[in-house]
């Protein structure tokens, strides 16, 4: 997947590589000083958190995550994360 890091304050994105993966053609991120960030999907705004992902994250960071839905071919529960690249 990868996290569009917009200029513009509160509208940064997400689009998945592959939508059937994730059953869902992306949308927002959001953090709320959570310690990571979360991505809107199918399940609303708690869909798929990503553990200490932050604007600062650069390769080779990596983190946990969970998806919290059911849909898609990526399965719900718990998984790893790594950045890869940084535009």
């Amino acid at each position: 997947m990868t996290i569009i890091d917009s200029v513009i304050p509160l509208q940064d994105s997400w689009v998945p590589d592959d939508p059937g993966q994730w059953d869902s053609a992306g949308g927002a991120v959001s953090s709320w000083a959570s310690g990571g960030v979360y991505l809107t999907g199918p399940a609303g705004l708690q869909s798929i958190f990503l553990a200490n992902f932050r604007s600062s994250t650069t390769p080779p960071d990596s983190g946990s995550g969970e998806k919290n839905y059911d849909d898609g071919s990526f399965p719900m529960g718990t998984f790893a994360w790594r950045c890869l690249s940084k535009d």
